[in-house]
């Protein structure tokens, strides 16, 4: 190899070795952008009784403080509705409801330590741990619907549903008022 074709093969080694870099910078800023865009989570529900037939008929006793639990209550009057369940000041069944958004960092426990050994933190709901280069500052919306027998008390249903999300919107409250009045028909 003479001294022209080794320069030329240093020349293409350095081409290389820089795509190699733009490569490595373009993979890097993908990952910190699909990190940023982690912040919602996949819904899930958990469930606790059999559910309700779409011919009962149900009053709602929650309490609508704020403004968010009113979009709730009206989300969830509209959802029992479109399923045909009516809705009485003497219903057969009785439903309370709750929802609340807090920042997802912060997580819900237990305040009993049966079983738990010490210092170990029983949660309800696990505290999202935070994200280099997140988007937002994640919100953690948590809704549960109760649905009692009123002649017998006994439990029907009881559905927790929460979400990770960046803000707190009517839709994502109506998303989550539909997905606990669907889960709580007969199963």
């Amino acid at each position: 190899m003479d001294h022209h074709e080794l320069c030329l093969t240093r020349k293409g080694m350095g081409s290389l070795a820089w795509r190699a870099k733009i490569r490595s910078a373009v993979l890097g800023m993908m990952m910190i952008s699909l990190q940023a865009c982690s912040i919602n989570s996949a819904p899930v529900i958990e469930r606790t009784g059999t559910g309700i037939a779409r011919t009962s008929t149900v009053t709602l006793v929650g309490a609508s403080e704020t403004q968010t639990q009113s979009q709730f209550r009206a989300a969830l009057e509209r959802h029992f509705s479109s399923y045909g369940i009516a809705q009485t000041e003497a219903g057969s069944f009785v439903v309370d409801y709750s929802i609340s958004a807090r920042p997802a960092e912060i997580g819900l426990a237990r305040d009993d330590a049966d079983g738990k050994a010490a210092g170990e933190i029983d949660y309800v709901s696990i505290p999202r741990d935070n994200q280099f280069l997140q988007k937002c500052g994640p919100q953690r919306l948590r809704a549960t619907l109760v649905i009692f027998d009123r002649a017998s008390g006994a439990l029907s249903y009881r559905g927790i549903r929460e979400i990770n999300l960046c803000d707190v919107s009517v839709t994502s409250i109506e998303e989550m008022a539909a997905a606990l009045v669907k889960d709580a028909q007969h199963r």
